[in-house]
């Protein structure tokens, strides 16, 4: 949507009095950027601050150095793709840690050999990319100035970013697609560059938004089993009308569990609870209470129009089968072709375990007026169930 905002604000330029262009093809571009710098610094968030730097540079390219050496710039825009593409997988470091010295060090040994080299490169590589791969009349590409090698490694790049971000549901992956289209649409040759610079100031709200998106979950969701946290039920809690029904749900035995498996296996007993919870049917609003216990607000429903989902959830936590690897067992690392590529419950190296969960809930009433209330109730509730043998839910 912002690279589209910004086509759309190149064609509306010509509307805008000559005072304000200044300010929109200097200014703004480089506030965006610094902003967005400044908050990935202070987040922690080194690929996004190497992102933008490879976006000033790209800018930077088209405007204030236009008419370097070709091959120069098409190495240039080569190691921009390159770097942007291979920085979307590489982990968060702070710039001043010996991975952001090293990382920083190896980009400017990049641009040091670009600069100085390019002219030396041998004639195969040149061919290469000056070659017509694409064969698309000129008619149909604004003003494009890229050879055809670097624009197909750029739209490979992107479309295997695009797919990561719709496979893994990933803002970092989305922002490096984003801008790798912008990256592409920089290099495009628009006329006079007048583009340039609402595609840097796109890509630079691309980088804002994604950070004021990861602080948000940083913040109201539980980074282990991905549900909303407690803060975000402390908040949901404020908005909740006259009627409501809430629910405490509780792994039972988690601790023998714990303490027998591991708190590898307890993790993963958590997330996979919390992947049914998340999936809870009635209108439920799931989250991570702490610890083994998780909380599930049912607004505008009421006690018996909540149950039957609440059963339904318990059935399905309680049937379901968790595969996991023995961990006391000596595994036998020769080949044994009569057990090669069996797994999950006919491998001798694997396990199943399942899990069962208690549940209580409580509906607001006139005793129980405030949500704090609701809560309590049905946490003792829970304790009732618990009591009562556990697996089984009580209101």
């Amino acid at each position: 949507m912002l690279l589209a905002i910004s086509f759309v604000a190149i064609s509306q330029l010509s509307k805008v009095p000559a005072a304000w262009h200044i300010l929109l093809a200097e200014a703004l571009p480089v506030v965006s950027v610094a902003i967005a710098l400044l908050l990935s610094i202070q987040f922690n968030r080194s690929r996004y601050s190497f992102l933008l730097v490879f976006l000033a540079i790209a800018g930077l390219s088209q405007t204030k150095f236009k008419g370097l050496m070709p091959t120069t710039e098409d190495l240039l825009f080569v190691g921009l793709f390159l770097n942007s593409f291979i920085f979307s997988f590489l982990k968060d470091r702070s710039l001043m840690s010996i991975h952001g010295v090293f990382r920083s060090g190896f980009l400017l040994i990049q641009g040091f050999a670009i600069w100085n080299y390019a002219l030396m490169l041998p004639d195969p590589i040149i061919d290469w990319l000056n070659s017509d791969l694409l064969s698309i009349p000129a008619s149909l590409l604004i003003y494009r100035q890229l050879p055809d090698g670097i624009v197909i490694f750029a739209l490979i790049s992107s479309f295997i970013l695009m797919v990561l971000t719709i496979v893994r549901n990933s803002s970092i992956r989305a922002t490096f697609f984003g801008c790798q289209l912008g990256l592409l649409g920089i290099s495009s040759g628009y006329p006079d560059s007048a583009l340039v610079p609402f595609l840097v100031m796109g890509c630079s709200l691309m980088v804002i938004l994604a950070i004021l998106i990861e602080s948000h979950d940083m913040a109201y969701r539980d980074e282990l089993t991905r549900l909303p946290s407690r803060r975000a039920l402390n908040q949901a809690l404020l908005s909740l009308g006259r009627r409501y029904t809430i629910a405490m749900l509780d792994i039972d035995h988690f601790k023998i569990f714990n303490d027998k498996h591991g708190h590898d296996i307890g993790d993963e007993v958590l997330k996979m609870v919390a992947s049914k919870i998340a999936h809870i049917t009635g209108g439920g609003k799931p989250y991570r209470y702490g610890g083994e216990e998780f909380t599930i607000v049912f607004p505008g429903k009421s006690k018996q129009q909540v149950e039957s989902h609440l059963e339904s959830l318990r059935e399905v936590i309680e049937a379901y089968q968790m595969v996991i690897r023995q961990s006391d067992r000596k595994i036998d690392n020769a080949p044994d072709k009569k057990n090669r590529g069996r797994r999950g419950k006919n491998d001798p190296k694997y396990q199943t375990l399942s899990v069962t969960i208690s549940i209580g809930y409580a509906v607001r009433t006139i005793d129980d007026k405030v949500p704090e209330d609701v809560i309590k109730a049905a946490d003792q509730a829970l304790y009732r169930a618990k009591k009562q043998g556990r697996n089984c839910i009580r209101g």
